[in-house]
């Protein structure tokens, strides 16, 4: 593995933020652990409240 691969493989992945990568029609291609972690929460809080 070379060093840019690993570099992004870290940030992408250890971020303690959301990171959304899209291609050019706008089609989901990566979403990092952090921002599926808190979007399934957001999910559920909102439906919690109703």
């Amino acid at each position: 593995m070379n060093n840019a691969v690993f570099g992004f493989d870290v940030i992408f992945n250890y971020a303690t933020l959301g990171i959304l990568v899209t291609d050019t029609e706008g089609n989901i291609v990566l979403a990092n652990p952090f921002l599926l972690r808190h979007s399934a929460t957001r999910r559920r809080s909102c439906r919690e409240r109703r």
